[in-house]
Parts: structure tokens; sequence; C-alpha cells
């Protein structure tokens, strides 16, 4: 069966790098040997992937979606940047996102971010003690970074995830309180599936929400 036969597309996740540098304490990716996938390989999976969702759109749909994922995918921020440039060049109807820690934004990355409005999906676990638990120290880092993209008139462009795990669930409004305080209306607590939780993390969930 053709590609074009079996996949009626509308958005892609494009995994360009399984390398990360941190190690968050429920991470799924245990073989991070730091691999990138090539420009050349990304833009031709864009440009087939974008293709087929030409040949099966309807007038109802929105742009097409990429979505930048990893590891963390700044890491291989070259590949981000030449695929964005190569679908404004071609004339494409994209829309592009990012997953990511946002611990190694340079001046450089927010003028690309702005340039081609790239959505920014933030993982924060809310406190700092959480947080900082969590995600390796990181929470003072990304929330300089965050005041950045603020600052710059890029709120509209960021979201943040937190990851909610059954120990944490008790500080849930306590969490989105300070990551609303950042300037972050757009926030999507996330539990993890892939532990125990109990009838009173359970509950506690549903109090906080």
């Amino acid at each position: 069966m053709k590609f074009d036969d079996y996949f009626k597309l509308k958005d892609m996740t494009l995994n360009i790098t399984n390398g990360c540098n941190l190690k968050c304490v429920y991470c799924f990716e245990h073989d991070k040997d730091g691999r990138k996938m090539s420009v050349e390989n990304a833009i031709s999976i864009v440009e087939k992937c974008y293709q087929n969702y030409l040949k099966n759109r309807s007038e109802e749909d929105n742009n097409f979606m990429v979505s930048f994922f990893g590891g963390e995918p700044f890491l291989n921020f070259e590949v981000m940047e030449e695929v964005m440039k190569y679908s404004k060049e071609k004339g494409y109807s994209i829309d592009f996102g990012v997953t990511t820690n946002l611990t190694i934004l340079t001046d450089h990355m927010i003028d690309i971010i702005e340039e081609y409005e790239l959505g920014i999906l933030v993982s924060i676990d809310g406190i700092k003690e959480i947080h900082d638990r969590n995600r390796c120290n990181s929470y003072d880092k990304v929330k300089d970074n965050v005041k950045k993209l603020v600052d710059r008139g890029l709120k509209y462009l960021l979201e943040a995830r937190i990851t909610v795990m059954p120990k944490d669930v008790t500080n849930l409004l306590e969490s989105v309180q300070s990551i609303f305080d950042m300037g972050i209306e757009n926030i999507a607590p996330v539990c993890v599936t892939d532990t125990e939780w109990s009838e009173e993390d359970y509950k506690n969930f549903d109090e906080n929400l």
C-alpha cells in the first residue's frame, strides 16, 4: 500500500533528536545517544507529508501543523530553522510548534521564533520546589527565558505543560498560579499515567482542578 493511500494527514510530529540536556525523573526517553535528524531528511519528510495533506484537505481544514519534538528539539535548532524557512519560501500553509524545556534559548532563537510565529509548549512543573526536583534544578533558567519571550511580545505563542506526579497534586493550584504569574495564560496539566495513583491522590487532583 502506498503512503498516500494509507495516510490522510492534517498534522505531524517530527522527532528531530533523541538527545537532551536534562535527565528528568519521569522521562520516557531512555536511549539519549544524541542522534539528530539531518536538514535534508527533515525537509524531505515535511514535503512528503504536506503533499499528502494537500491531496486530502477540505475547505474546512485549518493549516497543516508540524510539531518539533525530541529529546530537546532546540539541540537541533538548525533543522527547525531550515524547515520553517523552506516552507515559507515554498508558500506552504503550515503552522509550527515545538515542545521544549526552554533552558537553552538564545537571542537568535527568539528572532526565529518571532519571524515564523513558532508556538512554544514549555515544560514547567509548577512551583520552583517541584520543578527543580523533577527537572534538574532548571526552574530559574526557564523562568528567565519565559520572561525574555514575554518581554519580546511573544506571550501569545506560549503554552505551559505541567507534568503532574501524584505526590505533587496537592500543589497543582499553586503551580498553575505561579505559571500564570510568569505571563503564560495557556496551561495544560497532564498526569503521569505509568505510576500508581491512590484514591486520595484522585480526590486531591479533583479539588485542585
